[in-house]
C-alpha cells in the first residue's frame, strides 16, 4: 500500500515541510463502496446487490461475506471470478490556487481538469470450500476488500495535492464452519491481509524563475506495503424457507512503512517513514425468504465503523534535515463517520438452467463534506443490479451480474495542512465532481 503523500510546495524547505505519508487517502480510487471498501468478492452476491448475502451460500464465495454460511454446502466445490469496474468521473468545474503567503495572496495554478482520472480495474477473486464430515466444513478464499486507481492528467491544476493514486489489497482467508444442529451454524475465518501501491504527485520548484513550468517541476513518488491479520466470524440460521445470518469482520491495525523520493530539476531527496492506519470493524445482517418455489426475497444492512479513521499522521523513523526522529511532519484530518448500507433483492428460478437476479442498494459515504479531498471525492452510492445462474450441466455453474452507479455530483474543497495539524494555505483545491460506474462480474463453479 501507498506509504507516503509527498506534497512539496517549495525549495529549499521543501524537504523539511512536506515530504509525507499519506496512504490510507490513496486507498480509496473509484472504490465501489463507500470509503475505499470493495464489494466486488461474490458475482453470485452482486446480482441482488449483496442483498442477503450473510444468509445464503450460493457458491464458495459466500466465506467471504459469512464464514458460517459454508455449512449450507453439501459438495466440495471451487469458484473462481472477477469483476471488471468500470468507472466514470467528470470535473465540470475545478480551480486550484498557490501562494507564497500562507494565504494572503493566491495565485491560480494553471492547468487541466484531469479527466478520465479513474480508469477500469479488474478484480480478481477465488474460492475452495469442502465439507469435512456432517458437522465440519473447510473453506479458503483469496479476494480484495479495500482498493482501486486514480490517475489524473500531468496538467490537473490540483496536481499539488493528488496526481497517480494505485494500490493492491489482498485478503487470504482459511475457514472453519460447525453445523450445531441442521438449522444453526457458525463459522470463524482468519485473514492475513496485504497492501501495496505507488503514489506520486507534483510539486512548484521555488528555484525556478517559474516555479510551475512543466520542465522544472518535481515529481514526487511513494511506495510500501504492509502484511497484517484480521478475524471474521458468522452465525446462520435457516429452517429451509427463512434463513437470517449476521458476520462481524475485525479492524486491522496497518504500520505502513515505505520509502518517498522527490526528483527532477537537479533535486533528489529521499526519506523514510510511516503512518498507523486502522481499517474499520464491519457488521453485517442478511435475510433470506423463499416466497414460492420460483421466488425468493433477499435483504441484507452492512454498518461499517469507519469513525475510525480520525487521521492521517506522518511520522520520521530517521532524523531528516531539521526534523527528530518520531517527529510528525504531515497531518490530514478525516474525521470519518460510522455509516450503513442497506440492499433488498430477488431471485427467480426461471427453468432448472436459469436463475434470474435483479437487486438495490445504498451505500452511505462516511465522509463529511469539509473533509472530501481530491484523492478521495466519495459520494452516497445508488446501485441498481441485474444478475443470472446458468446451469449447463450438473457439476458447473456460470454466474454473471452487471451494476450500475447512478451518476451524483460532489464539490471537493481541499486545504493543505502543516504536519501539527494546522492549515497550510499554501495550496488549495476547489472541484466539481460528477461519479458513476458499471461493473460486469462473473464466476466460474465446478462441484465435487
Amino acid at each position: 500500500m501507498p506509504s507516503f503523500r509527498p506534497c512539496v510546495p517549495f525549495y529549499p524547505k521543501l524537504v523539511t515541510q512536506r515530504i509525507a505519508l499519506i496512504g490510507a487517502c490513496v486507498l480509496s480510487g473509484q472504490a465501489t463502496a463507500a470509503g475505499f471498501a470493495l464489494n466486488e468478492s461474490s458475482a453470485a452476491a452482486a446480482g441482488t446487490a449483496y442483498a442477503g448475502r450473510a444468509a445464503a451460500a450460493q457458491d464458495a464465495s459466500a466465506l467471504a461475506a459469512n464464514p458460517a454460511s459454508i455449512s449450507s454446502l453439501t459438495n466440495a466445490q471451487w469458484t473462481l471470478g472477477g469483476a471488471l469496474i468500470l468507472p466514470k468521473g467528470e470535473l465540470p468545474d475545478h480551480t486550484a490556487t498557490f501562494s507564497p503567503d500562507n494565504g494572503v495572496n493566491n495565485v491560480p495554478v494553471a492547468g487541466g481538469s484531469g479527466r478520465d482520472f479513474v480508469a477500469p480495474v479488474f478484480v480478481p477473486s477465488g474460492y475452495y470450500v469442502r465439507p469435512l464430515d456432517d458437522q465440519w466444513s473447510f473453506g479458503i478464499g483469496i479476494y480484495s476488500p479495500f482498493g482501486l486507481i486514480t490517475d489524473y492528467n500531468s496538467d490537473f491544476v490540483g496536481r499539488y495535492l493528488a496526481d497517480r493514486s494505485e494500490v493492491t489489497n489482498i485478503n487470504i482467508q482459511p475457514t472453519l464452519s460447525y453445523k450445531f444442529t441442521d438449522q444453526l451454524s457458525v463459522g470463524v475465518g482468519f485473514f492475513a491481509s496485504f497492501v501495496s501501491g505507488v503514489l506520486t504527485q507534483r510539486a512548484p520548484n521555488r528555484r525556478a524563475p517559474n516555479p510551475f513550468a512543466p520542465e522544472v517541476e518535481l515529481k514526487s513518488t511513494v511506495e510500501g506495503d504492509d502484511w497484517q491479520a484480521g478475524l471474521k466470524l458468522g452465525g446462520l440460521w435457516d429452517n429451509g424457507t427463512t434463513s437470517i445470518g449476521v458476520s462481524w469482520t475485525s479492524n486491522v491495525d496497518f504500520k505502513l512503512k515505505g520509502s518517498a523520493k522527490l526528483e527532477g530539476a537537479g533535486v533528489y531527496v529521499k526519506s523514510d517513514g510511516h503512518l498507523e492506519l486502522k481499517l474499520p470493524d464491519m457488521l453485517e445482517i442478511g435475510g433470506s425468504h423463499k416466497l414460492t418455489d420460483d421466488w425468493t426475497l433477499v435483504a441484507g444492512a452492512l454498518w461499517t465503523g469507519w469513525s475510525s479513521f480520525k487521521e492521517i499522521k506522518v511520522v520520521v523513523d530517521e532524523p531528516f534535515d531539521t526534523k527528530a526522529k518520531g517527529e510528525a511532519i504531515s497531518y490530514v484530518p478525516e474525521k470519518w463517520d460510522d455509516v450503513w448500507s442497506f440492499s433488498v433483492g430477488a431471485r427467480y428460478q426461471l427453468d432448472p438452467k436459469w436463475l434470474l437476479r435483479f437487486g438495490y442498494a445504498f451505500d452511505e459515504s462516511p465522509i463529511k463534506k469539509e473533509y472530501r479531498t481530491a484523492r478521495i471525492p466519495d459520494i452516497d452510492r445508488n446501485w441498481l443490479t441485474v444478475g443470472a445462474r446458468f446451469t449447463p450441466t450438473a457439476p458447473w455453474a456460470i454466474d454473471m451480474a452487471y451494476g450500475y452507479l447512478i451518476p451524483k455530483t460532489v464539490k471537493v474543497n481541499e486545504t493543505a495542512h502543516h504536519g501539527d495539524g494546522s492549515e497550510d494555505r499554501t495550496f488549495t483545491y476547489r472541484g466539481k465532481y460528477k461519479i458513476g460506474a458499471h461493473i460486469a462480474m462473473a464466476s466460474l463453479t465446478y462441484q465435487y
